[in-house]
């Protein structure tokens, strides 16, 4: 669906996989960290993506993930819109997938 309306998968030319700022986790840049937060994302002509990865040292459900989109054009739009009913499924197996890694 991605590719259909143009959207990049491909490892950019800056790619490293340092976990630093400038670094990639996958293909997702990342663009801030902190104690308790990280700040990842990717930027296309479509749509930019920021996806804010949280500990908030909550006894359960510590782990809060906030995704953020801004378009760039009809294309991002109509992308987001097909995918929007799958997102949440997306985000939760993915944090579900972090936590296996780490147990």
């Amino acid at each position: 669906l991605a590719s259909l309306v143009g959207l990049k998968f491909e490892m950019p030319e800056d790619y490293n996989d340092e976990f630093e700022v400038g670094g990639y986790v996958s293909f997702f840049k990342i663009f801030a960290i902190s104690e308790k937060e990280i700040v990842l994302g990717a930027n296309d002509s479509h749509l930019n993506f920021r996806a804010v990865v949280a500990n908030d040292d909550s006894e359960t459900y510590n782990i809060k993930v906030v995704t953020l989109v801004e378009y760039n054009n009809k294309l991002g739009k109509i992308y987001m819109t097909l995918i929007k009913p799958f997102h949440r499924l997306v985000v939760k197996r993915l944090v579900r997938n972090a936590y296996k890694q780490l147990s």
